[in-house]
């Protein structure tokens, strides 16, 4: 999305730079990692990112310029091998080109859900009031089913993530995230592995102010949370995720969620026991087993413009603008090095400091160009990029940028053989022989798309086939009573 470019000025705008930072830059010239005067000035920067670390004195600033940083991993403390480990002294480790152009990247293990060996972690932090800012840290894992923190793991106090995208990481618990405080970070397609009722996809044991939630699953076959022990939640959007419970805790103490929204994920559960939510949006069938006030109750479906392409911005119609306050945002505790990221939402635009705000973690909202095309299951889009993700069906719906648009769609299922027709709504659609099909979406409202498959495939073939044969295979051997029929009549009995 456009969006997110907006983030890269959140980072160079305001930038001081001190005789003591220390640079970064895979990609310039003159970058290495073998020590000499002056290494690690702009003129002679770091290759790696641990390397850059290890240099560092205390609250000094790591400075890294774009690329992909997949090196070498370390060990950390866990005893898990990660990207980048903050062990030695506090610094704080900022892109300078921001999330879309500065990749940290870990690795999948050869084991069940991406365990096992060769699993990599992104980052680990153990020294208090660490900043790490401008990233995207993706996937992620810990080799143990037993460790959590798959992208991330934030053991010291006041450790904070900015501005940062957190996705296809895997734990058991915390898939993106374990501690810390997620300030204008986006969650996306993290996984936590327990088969429990802890869980926490995305976060676990932390807190989020003006972050984003979607895609996120719990493979737990009991209750799955999206966020789980979590600290503060204020100013987040949790949509579309595969859980049935969207953040919560087992504890005698009252959690309180400030200006979120929580809608189309699997589950209408927000939380377990002890939840209070005040100006927060969700829909009305939201069990939220706590007290609701100051919220909008009855968020409509379909609220999101597309979540289908992976714009989760809410539409003017939805009517979330005046929903949160501002208040809620400085309540928060942050270290100093944090304060320029508190009135982010997530793609880096400002929030006002005081007043009526626009519920959850995106600021903007959209006039809808037209109603929702939705499917009854994965569908892949042509022109979308990616071909299929896995959404809930509460969230499974596009809207085109501009209408009225052709869209190009074919389900996921399809193959061959086994398309019928697609039912819109009432009206029958023939396919394409490839199983595509190209359709408007309806001008208000909401309509559904759905395949209808065949239970059975009888071949017919005239030439070769027989009528005593059942009509099973396309092809078929000689002398074996497997293959197609030879009359259509035959066939269609």
């Amino acid at each position: 999305m456009k969006k997110l470019l907006a983030v890269i000025s959140a980072f160079m705008i305001g930038a001081v730079f001190a005789a003591d930072d220390i640079y970064v830059a895979r990609e310039n010239e003159n970058a290495s990692d073998e020590p000499c005067e002056g290494r690690g000035t702009q003129a002679l920067p770091y290759k790696t990112i641990q390397a850059a670390v290890n240099a560092a004195g205390v609250g000094a600033t790591v400075w890294v310029d774009e690329g992909v940083y997949a090196d070498e991993p370390t060990t950390d403390p866990d005893g898990e091998k990660v990207r980048v480990a903050i062990t030695n002294v506090r610094i704080n480790l900022i892109s300078l080109k921001g999330r879309e152009k500065t990749h940290i990247v870990g690795a999948h293990g050869t084991g069940d859900h991406g365990h096992g060996e060769g699993a990599v972690r992104g980052i680990y932090v153990n020294k208090a009031d660490v900043v790490i800012a401008g990233f995207t840290i993706r996937d992620c894992a810990v080799a143990s089913t037993s460790k959590n923190g798959g992208g991330v793991r934030l053991a010291g106090t006041g450790n904070c993530l900015a501005q940062c995208i957190i996705e296809n990481c895997v734990a058991q618990r915390g898939g993106g995230v374990m501690g810390g405080m997620s300030l204008g970070c986006w969650f996306r397609r993290n996984v936590c592995t327990e088969d429990s009722t802890v869980g926490g996809a995305a976060l676990y044991n932390g807190g989020a102010l003006n972050s984003l939630f979607t895609e996120n699953r719990d493979l737990s076959t009991g209750l799955g949370f999206v966020i789980a022990y979590p600290g503060s939640i204020v100013g987040c959007t949790v949509a579309g995720n595969i859980a049935d419970c969207m953040a919560s805790k087992y504890s005698t103490s009252t959690y309180v969620f400030y200006n979120s929204v929580f809608a189309d994920n699997r589950g209408m559960r927000i939380g377990t026991i002890n939840i209070s939510l005040t100006n927060c949006a969700f829909k009305a069938a939201t069990t939220a087993y706590g007290q609701a006030g100051l919220c909008k109750e009855d968020l409509a479906d379909n609220a999101f413009l597309s979540p289908r392409t992976g714009d989760w911005r809410m539409t003017s119609a939805a009517g979330v603008e005046a929903v949160g306050d501002a208040k809620w945002l400085a309540n928060i505790s942050l270290p100093a090095a944090a304060e320029k990221y508190r009135y982010l939402d997530v793609f880096g635009n400002a929030i006002p400091t005081s007043g009526a705000i626009t519920c959850g973690a995106i600021q903007e909202t959209v006039e809808a160009p037209c109603g929702a095309l939705g499917f009854s299951e994965t569908f892949a889009v042509d022109g979308a990029g990616d071909d299929s993700p896995e959404l809930p069906p509460a969230a499974n719906y596009m809207r085109p940028a501009e209408y009225p648009t052709m869209l190009k769609v074919k389900a996921a299922a399809v193959n061959d053989t086994n398309l019928v027709y697609y039912l819109y709504d009432t009206t029958v659609r023939p396919p394409r022989q490839d199983g595509w099909i190209c359709i408007v979406p309806p001008p208000t409202g909401s309509e559904t798309l759905t395949p209808n498959y065949a239970t059975a495939v009888v071949y017919a073939d005239a030439v070769n086939g027989s009528d005593a044969w059942d009509g099973s295979a396309a092809t078929h051997e000689e002398g074996t009573d497997i293959g197609p029929k030879k009359t259509l009549q035959a066939a269609v009995d």
